[in-house]
């Protein structure tokens, strides 16, 4: 694993956390509220209460998402097996078989009647959520595929992964539609916005590119960050791409001009996941610190910060509802929080 570049811009980097103890209820919004035992904590217009802790996985939890409907998380790790959970009872549902390969990343469909993963081995297998019978399986890329999502509200596909390719596919019959070129390495991330017509990647070449569906051309290449990036998100409108990266920064562009607007991080260390809201009020990421923030997106303020959680995290998830907040750790564990704001 590559060592994290120390050398990055400037950054809008808020001062060293309070602990607990020092945050009164008259602190302003901005004061970031540090939590070392996060079984409850209220801040600002957030609550969040630790509920659970999902054991079953071996190893590392790679990847984890909610449906739609909120009513399943599904959760994959390095043992090789993808696991759904009912979030509101904790329990274990069902494991999904994966045929032996690892499932690098998963992706509920727009109506949530399929599941789909990307795999070790360079496939792609879906199941239909009803029977969770395998529906759909094909060979995507040469080797490890890091990434798997729908393409805005459509049946396509989108993939990536190690030869640095982005692969788009019709899911129901995994068909090649465009393959998109440019990244130098391993790229780790894909978002498209709602309307199907953009795609943003982040890479191991330590940039953030923008793309155009129907043109299959890139609009934008972004340059600032100083370590690989592992994580895209969109804001719900469509304007606003949020990388995380391993140089420890949050960074916030605007996709028309493909200007950098902000910078923030360097507060859960190297960050592996990065996602919003579906509401677009709160941007959430964590990192190798064993920690998870949680901003308040349209001020770019800090709001939370739970902190000693018992390892790295490596993928955050905010249900659809905004009814429970997921980590997912690199001991196997995955943690949840019931969420409120008021």
């Amino acid at each position: 694993m590559p060592v994290s570049s120390s050398a990055a811009s400037p950054l809008n980097v808020y001062p060293a956390p309070p602990t607990a103890a020092s945050v009164g209820s008259g602190s302003p919004l901005g004061s970031l509220a540090a939590v070392s035992s996060p079984t409850a904590v209220a801040y600002a217009k957030v609550t969040v209460r630790l509920k659970r802790t999902l054991l079953g996985h071996r190893g590392k939890v790679y990847a984890l998402t909610f449906s739609p409907a909120s009513s399943l998380l599904a959760s994959t790790g390095a043992d090789g097996l993808i696991r759904l959970w009912d979030p509101s009872s904790g329990q274990m549902l069902r494991p999904v078989n994966t045929l032996g390969f690892v499932a690098t990343s998963l992706a509920f469909s727009p109506d949530g009647r399929c599941l789909v993963s990307s795999g070790s081995n360079g496939t792609i297998q879906g199941w239909d959520t009803i029977d969770w019978k395998c529906s759909l399986l094909f060979q995507a890329h040469s080797a490890w595929v890091n990434h798997v999502s729908f393409l805005g509200q459509t049946h396509w596909l989108v993939s990536a992964g190690e030869d640095g390719l982005i692969k788009i596919w019709e899911s129901r019959t995994g068909q090649l539609v465009a393959t998109l070129t440019g990244h130098k390495g391993e790229i780790w991330s894909v978002a498209s916005t709602s309307d199907g017509r953009h795609l943003v990647s982040g890479g191991s070449d330590q940039t953030v590119r923008v793309w155009e569906i129907v043109t299959q051309r890139q609009v934008h290449r972004l340059e600032g960050h100083a370590d690989r990036v592992l994580s895209i998100a969109l804001s719900p409108n469509g304007r606003w791409v949020i990388s995380g990266s391993w140089d420890e920064t949050v960074r916030l562009w605007d996709i028309t001009s493909g200007q950098q607007v902000s910078a923030i991080g360097r507060d859960v260390g190297r960050v592996h996941n990065v996602t919003l809201s579906r509401n677009g009020q709160w941007l959430i990421y964590g990192g190798d610190r064993s920690k998870v923030a949680v901003w308040d997106f349209s001020s770019l303020t800090p709001v939370l910060l739970l902190e000693n959680l018992p390892a790295p995290v490596l993928g955050v998830a905010l249900s659809p509802d905004h009814r429970w907040l997921a980590a997912a750790g690199a001991d196997g564990s995955i943690l949840l929080w019931e969420w409120s704001t008021s």
